[in-house]
């Protein structure tokens, strides 16, 4: 097996292309995201180097970046958006860089550590704002590949918001299906297993107890447990829910198209609970309060 080769660092003031470095965000052995600014865009933009030897040893960087640029035409309020995928060459080495919005809040790893499970009123507008992100990248033909609790964030206006694409996913709709399942499961129990990929759920694992009655049939399809034809899509995945929940995530136009209608925050919701008359549980209400202290009170 070949040496890691891990990504390049960039220094403050650094130029990547036509990117200036401002400073590091985050980093591992596989890539860095960096804070980077353009001088022919007045808003911040995030750059993030993979060594693409190192994630997919088997293709090339053109490959890689071929990939990538699929993404770049899935604009969704949910989905980060993609505004430029290329190659790099420095210090006897390529990576692909690429360029996307900025996207300020918490992980929802970040937010089960740091609270535990998560009240079920706010699982089911995450959940269904990620499965609409997901229909629209489905429609694209693509596969996301990479639906876990750390590449989902939690936006400070309270919108959840799917990140980076994993590069060369071949695993195709039922992954990102069954990991918007375990992403579910995670944050209802806060159960750490949900989020190993190598644990199988079967009847015996799946705790009923931890999640609340209305999600258990549709979860019990999402985690396999059931037979996967009977919940084949995201869609069909997201119609289950909205009869569970009594919700709607889509509707139809005039001409008889479906569309997706916008899935409101709680957070935005119950920060105008005097005026909208929506009031949360005690559970949503004390968890929002801790999270959005500075931003609202709810009476």
């Amino acid at each position: 097996m070949p040496a890691a080769v891990k990504p390049i660092e960039f220094a403050p003031g650094a130029h990547v292309g036509k990117y200036r470095i401002d400073s590091l965000l985050s980093g591992d052995e596989f890539s860095a995201t960096y804070l980077v600014s353009q001088e022919s865009m007045d808003r911040p933009i995030a750059l993030r180097s993979i060594v693409p030897q190192q994630l997919t040893p088997l293709q090339s960087p053109q490959t890689c970046i071929e990939a990538l640029r699929h993404f770049e035409s899935v604009i969704h309020p949910h989905f980060v958006r993609v505004l430029e995928v290329a190659e790099y060459h420095a210090a006897n080495s390529s990576i692909v860089f690429v360029a996307t919005e900025i996207v300020d809040g918490n992980s929802l790893s970040e937010l089960v550590v740091l609270d535990g499970a998560i009240p079920a009123e706010l699982v089911d507008t995450i959940i269904r704002q990620l499965g609409s992100a997901l229909q629209a990248i489905q429609e694209q033909g693509l596969n996301h590949g990479a639906v876990t609790p750390e590449n989902i964030v939690l936006t400070h206006d309270g919108d959840a918001k799917l990140l980076y694409p994993s590069i060369g996913s071949q695993h195709g709709v039922l992954n990102d299906l069954e990991w918007l399942g375990r992403t579910a499961y995670y944050l209802l129990s806060a159960d750490p297993r949900a989020i190993d990929p190598s644990f199988t759920f079967d009847s015996d694992a799946f705790d009923r107890g931890s999640v609340p009655e209305v999600w258990r049939r549709v979860l019990l399809g999402c985690l396999k447990i059931a037979d996967p034809a009977e919940l084949h899509s995201v869609t069909h995945f997201l119609a289950q829910l909205d009869l569970a929940l009594g919700t709607t995530t889509t509707s139809s136009d005039n001409n008889g198209h479906t569309k997706a209608d916008p899935i409101p925050s709680p957070v935005k919701l119950y920060a105008n609970a005097r005026t909208t008359n929506v009031h949360p549980s005690s559970s949503l209400r004390n968890w929002l309060v801790r999270r959005y202290r500075q931003l609202f009170s709810i009476r």
